[in-house]
Formats: C-alpha cells, sequence, structure tokens
C-alpha cells in the first residue's frame, strides 16, 4: 500500500488570534486562492553557537542555532474586504480598498488543507499583506501574505505541525 503524500492545496484558511492570550478573534476566512506553486515554507537553521576558549582548538560547547520558520504565498484574487483586515486598510462596498498608511502585522493560526486532506497547521504567525508582482495581459496583480511562525503563547504545540487526513 502506497503512503499518502501531502501536494496540492484546496484551501488556506486564516484565524486572527489574540498576540497575548492566542485565545482566537473573529471568524475564521479564505484569504482568496492561492496562485499555483506560491506558496512556500522555509526553515532558516540558525547560527550554531560554540564556545571556545584560549587553550583548545575545539569549544567546550556548541549548540544548535535557533531556528526560525517563514511562509509566503500569493492569491491573485483575493476578497478586498481580507485583504484590509491583513493589511490594515479600509475597505467600503462604496469606495473599495484603499491602502493603509504605514504596514500593520498581527498574528493569525493558519490552515493550509492539502488535496489529499491534510493540514498543515501554523500555530501562530506574525502576518502580512501587500500587493506584489508583475500586472499586466499575462500576469494578474498579486497579494502576497508572508510571515514568520512563532510558538504559541499557551500549550505545549511547536510552531508548526502536520494533522494526517482522518480516514
Amino acid at each position: 500500500m502506497a503512503k499518502e503524500i501531502t501536494i496540492g492545496i484546496t484551501e488556506i484558511s486564516l484565524q486572527e488570534i489574540d498576540p497575548v492570550t492566542g485565545a482566537d478573534v473573529g471568524t475564521a476566512f479564505v484569504f482568496g486562492d492561492t496562485l499555483e506553486d506560491s506558496f512556500t515554507m522555509t526553515t532558516d537553521e540558525g547560527t550554531e553557537v560554540n564556545i571556545n576558549i584560549e587553550e583548545s582548538s575545539d569549544p567546550i560547547y556548541s549548540a544548535p542555532g535557533n531556528t526560525t520558520t517563514s511562509i509566503t504565498w500569493q492569491s491573485p484574487n483575493a476578497d478586498p474586504e481580507q485583504v484590509a483586515k491583513i493589511t490594515g486598510g479600509t475597505w467600503t462596498a462604496a469606495d473599495g480598498y484603499s491602502s493603509p498608511r504605514r504596514r500593520v502585522t498581527k498574528e493569525y493560526a493558519i490552515t493550509v488543507t492539502t488535496e489529499q486532506g491534510s493540514d498543515l497547521v501554523f500555530n501562530r504567525v506574525k502576518l502580512t499583506a501587500y500587493a506584489d508582482g508583475s500586472f499586466g495581459k499575462n500576469n494578474a496583480l498579486t497579494i502576497t501574505a508572508s510571515g514568520n511562525a512563532l510558538v504559541p503563547v499557551t500549550g505545549t504545540k511547536g510552531a508548526w505541525s502536520l494533522t494526517p487526513k482522518t480516514p
């Protein structure tokens, strides 16, 4: 029997969370469709910590560096109301979307559901969003969302987890 793999995205769902308590704020929402192959998850392994002494060429202490996990994705058709929510801009049906005067960050729990039904869950992400990319006959103006995964303020979970599909 073949093992299930994680490939393809059916949805990226965001739930704003309180940065102090970790509690949900508002209602979860889908930002928009995900531009093909635009979702990335990158882990920076950090710099190894070594303590050296004059009397030896080898360190007396060595530890792995702190890791940083960042995520980024693009949407060619993000809902303008949701874009305003994430960017700190404004949106009304009458006036449309207006970008913020200053870039803001908010914290979200982000769930990436794969085509196979598994969930890649980022328990706490400090997220920003902005307009990005080429805009023309062969390219759509996209909204790029990016952020760093943080350890949740409560509980024992790490910054992210993979939840397999239940049979």
